[in-house]
């Protein structure tokens, strides 16, 4: 599962970045790990935009969310605020969030 690029409209932060020509670079990096992972597995891994697996969920409230999954599957949850974001869209796929 990818975590596909979007612009967030009304999102300043996500304006800034599409204009310094951030989006478009994670946009390329997406497609090449998905073109990887194709490579690999022979499969298609599963795009989904973060309006679908977190909503509107402000990060605070996702983090500790993630935290509790994580302790309820008896691990520590020791992760940078990128890292965080990806072991919560793990946890939302298996409906963990």
């Amino acid at each position: 599962m990818l975590e596909y690029a979007e612009l967030w409209g009304g999102s300043a932060l996500s304006f800034a970045s599409a204009s310094k020509g951030d989006l478009f670079k994670l946009a390329t990096l997406i497609g090449s790990l998905r073109h990887a992972a194709i490579q690999v597995t022979e499969q298609k891994p599963l795009l989904v935009g973060p309006r679908v697996w977190k909503s509107t969920m402000p990060k605070d409230v996702m983090v500790r969310r993630a935290r509790r999954a994580a302790r309820l599957a008896r691990r520590r949850l020791v992760c940078d605020a990128h890292e965080i974001d990806a072991v919560a869209m793990g946890f939302a796929a298996q409906r963990l969030l």
